[in-house]
């Protein structure tokens, strides 16, 4: 503390009397903090007086309330002669020029939040035992997201979930797939493999609420190879009941992906579906729950020719929904009587991707593209009911691209419904010279039309080794911007792994909506060996959401987050 004598005939406005200060009145401040008793007496609102580093009187200068060196731009915004006035007031953590730190904050005040930033803390280490083949996770409301991991123990598949807390795992649980032995098969089969029991792979899930509906690919056993089995739950309970009593189900014995094809007989490249992605509605005026399963498979005219499958793949479908029975057993039922349905041509590697989304009853619906040859194919599938067929009213559109290999798809999620408002959708693809390329859409609908509408051109983002997988793509309502900016507060994260000199690292890129700028250089997750990476959105009422991602090392399962808020 230091004291200050205030020499009136220099720096009074007034005269000293009429503050009630003689000439040499002694008062005691800090070096930096504001003369109160002469601010009283100002009229304007940026300008103030504080006491001088020097310690020998009152100085008038621009209003800085949090003593940063940047004046507020809300009470100076008027004067032209203030340059890099401050955003933030009120914090010191924030102000122009200000290196970003990972900690919730627009901290150079360029309006985005954490570019370049990651926290480095492991959020949860959980060892696993050995097999890993899949990994899924579903998130619903505030309930706990859903983990899921598939494993293969040698002599069939497992599928263990966790719910997701914090910092923490729940117990794990068996992942039920309570499935039928289809005495068809065992009638027509005489191989020792079609008497065991059946095996699955591939699992594709969504979730609404509680409600869990998902589709499994056979492996093999009773149940065909190849086969799709779909199935109803509860994201509580952890438990995917692929119809083992629902007699009212027209999937009970699981969807015939190409019935011109002999169970038996299945080889090679001709066994049924394969990679199957799924997206789910949940309960809206009388409509259950419901999801759209795709997947890729040869077409059946192909697998005719001895299974030679030449080139020709096609994309299949399936509109489910989560029933219950006169004794009040859940159950999954299908459209079009149960029927696979083509949704369109693609190639070897058009593996699909699905996004559902809802706003209003009239644009509620499913994003869905996928891959082929020189294009990614769009489809904009609307809600359907049991009797439809899903490609009724169906939208199409396509991306031009060099021989595209992978795709993701992403919805952007409206905090009210808005007819009036496009939807807001992005595809990340990468081509065969091994780019990684963003493209935002929105979707256009009013009563008599409806398009696909490129909001940019495909960004083209900066990788730096060969793409090991098919890249992750999640949109987050708000972290990307700060409160000040005008528009969204959101964006999207686009995660891949890549190899470069033998060594593989987990990347990811954070998209801001507004300006569809990518904030900062792309975030070093993990370096070494890195398998089956997974990224989710954890959204609690009344607090921002957080961006999570994992992958499995060493059969060891890790989860950490991106997003840096340090109260989430």
């Amino acid at each position: 503390m230091r004291t200050l004598f205030i020499a009136c005939a220099s720096a009074c406005l007034l005269s000293c009397s009429a503050l009630g200060l003689d000439d040499y009145d002694v008062f005691e401040c800090d070096p930096g903090q504001r003369c109160e008793l002469l601010n009283a007496a100002l009229d304007g609102e940026c300008l103030q007086y504080t006491c001088s580093p020097s310690g020998r009187g009152c100085e008038l200068t621009a209003y800085d309330g949090d003593y940063d060196g940047h004046p507020s731009r809300v009470l100076c915004a008027d004067e032209p002669d203030i340059a890099e006035l401050d955003c933030d007031d009120e914090t010191n953590r924030r102000y122009p020029d200000l290196a970003e730190t990972c900690d919730g904050l627009d901290n150079d005040c360029n309006t985005f939040i954490d570019e370049g930033v990651v926290p480095e803390e492991l959020v949860i280490d959980e060892e696993l035992e050995e097999g890993t083949e899949q990994i899924s996770v579903v998130s619903s409301g505030d309930l706990p997201p859903l983990l899921a991991v598939t494993r293969f123990d040698g002599a069939s598949h497992i599928t263990q979930s966790w719910r997701v807390h914090e910092r923490t795992l729940e117990d794990p649980k068996l992942l039920a797939f309570n499935s039928v032995d289809d005495d068809r098969l065992t009638e027509v089969c005489s191989s020792e493999e079609h008497s065991a029991p059946c095996r699955i792979k591939q699992l594709a899930i969504g979730a609404s609420n509680d409600t869990l509906l998902g589709v499994a690919v056979q492996r093999s056993g009773q149940c065909g190879e190849g086969q799709l089995r779909a199935g109803t739950g509860t994201l509580s309970d952890a438990l995917l009941d692929l119809n083992a009593s629902a007699t009212d189900s027209n999937v009970r014995f699981g969807i015939d992906v190409d019935p011109m094809q002999d169970y038996c007989t299945r080889s090679g490249e001709c066994v049924g579906a394969e990679n199957p992605a799924l997206g789910m509605l949940g309960r809206a005026g009388e409509h259950v729950e419901q999801a759209l399963a795709a997947w890729h498979a040869p077409s059946a005219s192909a697998c005719e020719e001895a299974c030679a499958c030449p080139g020709a793949f096609q994309i299949m479908g399936l509109g489910l929904f989560a029933d219950v029975d006169d004794d009040d057993r859940r159950y999954a039922s299908g459209t079009h009587a149960g029927h696979a349905e083509p949704i369109g041509n693609g190639d070897a590697t058009g593996v699909p991707a699905i996004a559902a989304f809802e706003s209003s009853e009239r644009d509620s619906g499913y994003f869905l593209a996928y891959p082929a040859g020189d294009r990614i194919e769009l489809r904009f599938i609307p809600r359907f009911d049991q009797r439809d067929t899903i490609t009724k009213g169906a939208l199409e559109g396509r991306i031009d691209a060099d021989d595209a290999l992978h795709v993701a798809v992403s919805e952007r999620l409206f905090a009210a419904a808005d007819p009036a408002e496009p939807h807001g959708l992005a595809v990340a693809f990468v081509e065969a010279d091994n780019a990684l390329r963003f493209a935002p859409l929105s979707l256009d609908r009013d009563e008599r039309n409806a398009a696909f509408t490129a909001l940019a051109e495909p960004l083209q983002l900066p990788t730096q080794g060969n793409l090991v997988t098919r890249p992750l793509l999640l949109y987050a309502p708000d972290g990307f911007t700060a409160d000040d900016a005008s528009g969204s507060h959101g964006g999207w994260l686009v995660l891949w792994l890549e190899e470069a000199a033998g060594m593989q690292t987990l990347r990811a890129v954070r998209i801001a909506e507004a300006e569809l700028r990518v904030l900062g250089e792309p975030l070093e997750l993990a370096r070494g060996p890195v398998g089956y990476p997974f990224v989710f959105l954890k959204q609690a009422s009344g607090k921002p959401s957080v961006l999570r991602y994992g992958f499995v090392r060493d059969d060891t399962l890790r989860v950490s987050r991106i997003t840096c808020d340090p109260d989430n």
